[in-house]
């Protein structure tokens, strides 16, 4: 008990000479005052955008399950335009697709390329208020046979990804996977030694990942992936007659 004070109270005192220090003492404490500013204003700013993605997630969640539950009729206008709004994030080419609905059915007329006719298709059966979908798209093998197309052409879009799996999670996501983080780094104490180990890594992995919001291999300094690594240029060394050459690696 006695070393544990004699050591806070070096602490301390080591704290107050740093702090009071005649010659850098002020420039100190109004540097670790805008530090504490800083840390304070991007809590606050934290703790707001968390608390309104989680409320407007519960929102959506909430909104979704009544519509599940209660009958969904719209006009054949508000299914149409229901229907458009949701192929223009899934298609290269969403106006070469023609978009009609008479009683619950869907109409969908035009060209698409073979690779997302049948992602196209189950994404618009799956469009609240389809009972029916009538195919009458005309399909086309490579992009550059579609009507009105000229290259270069947009790159291919990716589907729907599951939160976890993207880039930048959402605020209240990191919250989550950070307090699941703790929680298991905090329960590997009860544990055994490999058990344990394994849970304090996952932990530390997951509370990593939710504070920096960058995927784990980023920090460990991989190279992301999809990411080019750019080539070296080629450097030249000149000799005295001037005259040119490659020089080795």
């Amino acid at each position: 008990m006695q070393k544990l004070a004699a050591l806070a109270g070096t602490v301390i005192g080591a704290g107050l000479m740093y702090a009071l220090d005649p010659a850098s003492g002020s420039r100190r404490r109004a540097l670790a005052r805008d530090q504490l500013l800083s840390a304070k204003r991007r809590l606050h700013d934290a703790t707001v955008s968390t608390w309104s993605d989680a409320r407007n997630r519960g929102q959506g969640l909430w909104a979704s399950l009544r519509a599940r539950v209660a009958p969904d009729q719209p006009t054949d206008d508000v299914l149409e335009q229901r229907i458009r709004s949701s192929i223009g994030r899934l298609l290269r080419f969403p106006r070469l697709v023609k978009v009609h609905a008479h009683d619950a059915m869907a109409i969908l007329e035009g060209a698409v390329p073979a690779d997302e006719a049948a992602a196209l298709i189950r994404h618009v059966r799956a469009v609240r208020g389809v009972a029916e979908v009538d195919n009458r798209l005309d399909v086309y093998e490579r992009p550059e046979d579609l009507p009105g197309v000229q290259p270069p052409f947009p790159p291919r879009r990716p589907g729907p990804r599951f939160q976890l799996m993207q880039r930048n999670w959402a605020p209240s996501i990191r919250a989550l996977v950070g307090a699941l983080g703790t929680v298991l780094f905090l329960a590997a104490s009860r544990r055994g030694l490999v058990v344990g180990s394994a849970m304090r890594l996952i932990g530390a992995l997951a509370v990593l990942r939710a504070a920096t919001n960058e995927p784990i291999e980023d920090r460990l300094g991989r190279q992301p992936r999809g990411a080019e690594v750019p080539e070296e240029p080629e450097r030249q060394l000149s000799e005295s007659d001037g005259r040119s050459y490659q020089a080795p690696r």
